[in-house]
C-alpha cells in the first residue's frame, strides 16, 4: 500500500521541499496551507487551502479525508505549519502570545486529533525546533509552544495504541527554510527533507523518537 503523505505549511520552505521530495519518490501527497497554493509545489500534489490552527477547519479537514481514504491506509503526517516569533517576552502582546500557541502547538494538536480519530494506525512527524529544548532570550514564547508540542507527543507515545502510531519529534536548529542558497551555519532545507522522508519511511523493531537536527560543516 503506497503511503499518504499530508504535510502542513506547505506554502514554501520546508514544507514544500517535503512534498517535492516525497512526489519525486512516487508517494501521493496531500499539502496543506493557510496561503494561497505555492507554485513550486508539483502539479501531481494534491493541495488543500485551510488553516491548521482553526479546531473546526481542521476537523472538517480529517472528514474529507477519511472518506476519500480507508481507515487502514498508510497515513504520514507531518506537522511543520508554524509561526516563528522572536521578541521580548515583555514586548510581546497577549494577541501575540495566544497567536504563536495556535499556530505552534494547537495546529499539530488539531490535526492529529483528526488524524487518530480517523485512522488506525499511521505516523506523524512533529517538525519542532531547538527553541523547544534550549530555551533562549527574545524565543521565550516560541519556545514555550514547541515544548509544549514536545510534551504532548512524547505523552501521547504512552497513550495512543501500542503498534499504532509513531511519533517522531525532530528538534532543527536552523534551515534555511525561504533561501534557495544554503545560508550560513543552516541546514540545507533539500538534504533535510531527504532525511526526513527516509525517517518517515523506516520500518523494524525499533522506532527514532526524538532527534535534533544541527547545522554541520561549512557553508558551501
Amino acid at each position: 500500500m503506497t503511503s499518504v503523505f499530508v504535510i502542513t505549511g506547505a506554502n514554501g520552505g520546508l514544507g514544500v521541499s517535503l512534498a517535492r521530495e516525497a512526489h519525486q519518490r512516487g508517494f501521493q501527497i496531500e499539502a496543506v496551507s493557510r496561503s494561497p497554493r505555492s507554485h513550486e509545489l508539483p502539479d501531481e500534489v494534491e493541495f488543500t487551502q485551510m488553516d491548521c490552527a482553526v479546531q473546526d477547519e481542521a476537523s472538517a479537514y480529517w472528514e474529507n479525508l477519511a472518506q476519500k481514504y480507508a481507515a487502514s491506509q498508510d497515513i504520514v503526517l507531518f506537522n511543520n505549519a508554524g509561526k516563528y516569533l522572536n521578541k521580548p517576552f515583555t514586548a510581546t502582546e497577549m494577541a501575540e502570545i495566544e497567536q504563536a500557541f495556535q499556530a505552534n502547538f494547537f495546529s499539530s494538536v488539531y490535526m492529529s486529533k483528526g488524524f487518530a480519530s480517523h485512522f488506525n494506525s499511521g505516523t506523524i512527524i512533529n517538525l519542532n525546533s531547538y527553541a523547544g529544548l534550549h530555551p533562549k532570550a527574545d524565543l521565550s514564547v516560541y519556545g514555550a509552544a514547541k515544548a509544549a508540542q514536545a510534551y504532548l507527543y512524547a505523552a501521547l507515545r504512552e497513550e495512543l495504541p501500542s503498534g499504532a502510531f509513531r511519533i517522531m519529534n525532530l528538534y532543527p536548529q536552523r534551515i534555511n527554510t525561504w533561501s534557495e542558497e544554503r545560508e550560513a551555519d543552516t541546514i540545507d532545507k533539500t538534504e533535510a527533507a531527504q532525511w526526513i522522508i527516509d525517517m518517515a519511511l523506516l520500518r523494524g523493531s525499533f522506532e527514532i523518537t526524538d532527534c535534533t537536527l544541527v547545522p554541520f560543516g561549512e557553508t558551501p
